[in-house]
């Protein structure tokens, strides 16, 4: 799967709104170089943030020069720090600002969930979800994210956000494991 990312400067800065794939942008190596050289180049720490705002680029590294070397297809990304104490979260928290989720669908949420059966090294939800507004753990947030979204948020998100959402969880199960290669 290639790498895409939201073009932010497309869309406002936290407008997690438009889930129109066609608005995303594939990243390159031969993309990242040139706007990681403007961001080292820039004399204030305010020109950084605002051109790191805008391409999504925040650090210049001299590794970048290497021919073997990919910064799009070598990243790292802290999953629990990226994916589920932030987008995952994010999300959550910004659906239920938006009035996505009404009491007594968060009361279905958490109906959902009641019986599930999860095996032992599975920590459990906390079943008050209405009551916390979702103030997990980190590991809760990927317990929440990985196991239980897909089957809790079906017929309670609009038709879009699920399907993005749903993209979204397939891409941190492939995040998540240990070792990930590019498909052939």
């Amino acid at each position: 799967m290639l790498f895409k990312t939201i073009s932010w400067w497309l869309l406002g800065k936290g407008d997690y709104s438009r889930f129109d794939q066609n608005l995303w942008r594939s990243h390159t190596n031969q993309d990242h170089l040139p706007q990681a050289v403007k961001v080292a180049k820039c004399k204030t720490k305010a020109q950084r943030n605002l051109l790191g705002q805008r391409s999504g680029i925040r650090h210049y590294s001299i590794l970048l020069y290497l021919d073997y070397f990919d910064i799009i297809r070598f990243c790292t990304i802290d999953a629990m720090q990226n994916l589920f104490l932030g987008t995952a979260k994010k999300m959550f928290h910004l659906w239920n600002d938006m009035k996505f989720f009404f009491p007594s669908q968060l009361k279905d949420i958490e109906d959902r969930i009641k019986p599930l059966e999860v095996p032992d090294d599975i920590g459990r939800l906390p079943t008050q979800i209405s009551s916390n507004l979702g103030s997990y753990t980190a590991e809760q947030w990927k317990d929440w994210t990985l196991i239980y979204t897909i089957y809790c948020l079906k017929g309670i998100l609009l038709e879009d956000h699920f399907r993005c959402w749903e993209t979204f969880v397939l891409d941190c199960k492939y995040f998540c494991h240990l070792a990930i290669s590019k498909p052939t």
